[in-house]
């Protein structure tokens, strides 16, 4: 069995979304990271990873986690 993700922060800087909206989005990053997750044959410690993606306009809430969780999973070594 591959070992738990473990992230210890996940700062999400959103303009016009609240605190507790960035707060459950941040969960939901998560929660599909670690489902998402490949398989690695021993524990990784990844200090500080700084994404910056752009969200197109309209994107309904329930992509917006997806979208930000694709692109940190892409840069996951």
């Amino acid at each position: 069995m591959p070992p738990p993700i473990h992230i210890e922060s996940l700062l999400l800087q959103l303009p016009g979304v609240t605190a507790d909206e960035s707060r459950q989005l941040a969960q939901q990053v998560a929660q599909i990271l670690a489902e998402d997750a490949r398989p690695r044959p021993y524990p990784q410690q990844i200090g500080a990873l700084n994404v910056r993606i752009e969200i197109p306009t309209g994107l309904p809430r329930d992509r917006l986690a997806h979208e930000i969780a694709a692109a940190i999973a892409a840069r996951l070594p």
